[in-house]
């Protein structure tokens, strides 16, 4: 099981692939998808939506929660709020 978590304005957000995880929260993707590939499309959207200063933290053999760590500023709280609505739909 594999988890991506987020915060925007107070509110998390968390994708996870396989078996869905104990608290039942969070939003299932692909499990075909490796984390590479799933990187390269946030990198997409985040790249596509001008995030400003996005910076990928590769955790892979370092946490057992997740592969990479992706963080991003935007302009404004609806800057933001775009970002996420359009990472969410991807």
């Amino acid at each position: 099981m594999a988890h991506e978590i987020e915060s925007v304005n107070g509110k998390v957000a968390m994708a996870y692939t396989g078996q869905a995880p104990w608290h039942g929260l969070g939003k299932e993707v692909p499990a075909d998808l490796t984390p590479e590939q799933m990187l390269k499309a946030v990198e997409t959207v985040l790249d596509d939506d001008q995030a400003m200063e996005p910076i990928v933290i590769d955790l892979n053999g370092k946490a057992a929660y997740a592969d990479y760590m992706v963080i991003a500023s935007g302009r404004n709280a609806r800057h933001l709020g775009a970002m996420t609505q359009h990472l969410e739909e991807q």
